[in-house]
């Protein structure tokens, strides 16, 4: 095969080709190399000609290579000098580009580099990389709890609050079973086999509300949300819980309950007759005086506007009184 077979089949190459040769200083060491041959593709992935750079040096064409961090000139120069092959991916700070390398030496002195431009590559991997550590951060920092995990039991991550408020850390709940155990004690297998289901689910679910008990025996009362994420890399099914703890809304609600039952308590034993209605005028409670005067029971006036259970008459005139609701409102 002749010489312009192998020039058009370098030129075809689907990656960036450089043939090169080593040079070497009085002690034998590499110091820089020269550009024999490149391709179409070299130009186009490092943003050189082929008149910038036949015939010339490396230091020539890129002298702010020899301040790199990473040592192009002694890589290459070891390859070329002992006929070896090498493998990586390095950025080029002259070049502001990253690259995947290939190079071996045919002979002595001289080496062979077919690269591509992973620059893109690189930069989306990045992106993920970063997307992957704003995701992780905004449900570490979440103000509520918030747990990760995987359908083979793992917890991936649980969030700052989650340990805040029920004591657990990551190290003491690092599976669903620890966590069951610990919070829900004889109830584990019940809530064992709900979380299951939660790896199948099409769309957010309410869970209910569930009492957890803390690291420190004490017990909270917390309202679960749960949906399905999808699967991780290794096929794993993964799925986020988050909880808002209602326990001090809860008793709250319970003890306003018992305040309400208190004044009703009060308000049925005492001596005179009492009447409570709602803004509109219908009745919300009477009492056993009440029940004697009207000949109405509790349970039949609930919910009755107050004029049909008691009116007032004036006393002079016999005349039907306005509502006394009204009147008040």
């Amino acid at each position: 095969m002749n010489e312009l077979f192998y020039s058009k089949l370098i030129q075809n190459l689907p990656v960036g080709y450089s043939f090169h040769e080593i040079i070497l200083d009085e002690t034998g060491n590499p110091c820089d190399y020269s550009f024999i041959e490149v391709n179409s593709l070299f130009e186009e992935y490092t943003g050189l000609t082929r008149e910038d750079v036949i015939g010339k040096t490396v230091l020539e064409v890129l002298p702010g290579i020899a301040k790199s961090e990473f040592n192009w000139i002694e890589y290459y120069g070891e390859i070329a000098l002992n006929n070896k092959t090498g493998n990586f991916t390095q950025y080029s700070e002259p070049l502001k580009r990253s690259y995947k390398v290939s190079v071996f030496s045919p002979e002595k002195l001289f080496f062979v580099v077919l690269f591509s431009d992973f620059s893109q590559e690189l930069k989306a991997e990045e992106e993920v990389k970063e997307s992957a550590r704003i995701f992780r951060n905004s449900i570490k920092e979440a103000p509520v709890p918030i747990m990760i995990h995987a359908d083979d039991g793992e917890v991936i991550g649980i969030s700052n609050t989650w340990t805040e408020i029920s004591g657990y850390s990551h190290q003491d709940i690092p599976t669903i079973g620890e966590w069951t155990k610990k919070a829900y004690g004889t109830k584990q297998e019940e809530l064992i086999s709900f979380i299951e289901n939660l790896y199948h689910l099409k769309t957010k679910q309410h869970d209910g509300e569930f009492e957890i008990k803390a690291k420190n025996g004490e017990t909270y009362l917390w309202d679960f949300y749960s949906t399905y994420l999808g699967t991780l890399p290794d096929n794993r099914k993964m799925a986020m819980s988050v909880a808002l703890d209602i326990t001090e809304r809860n008793k709250l609600k319970n003890d306003l309950m018992a305040q309400k039952l208190l004044s009703e308590i009060t308000l049925l034993s005492v001596g005179d007759g009492i009447i409570t209605t709602d803004k509109e005028g219908n009745i919300t409670l009477i009492n056993s005086v009440t029940e004697t005067l009207t000949g109405w029971n509790n349970i039949d006036a609930i919910g009755k506007n107050i004029e049909e259970v008691f009116n007032i008459y004036n006393e002079r005139t016999g005349e039907k009184s306005e509502n006394i609701v009204k009147i008040l409102t």
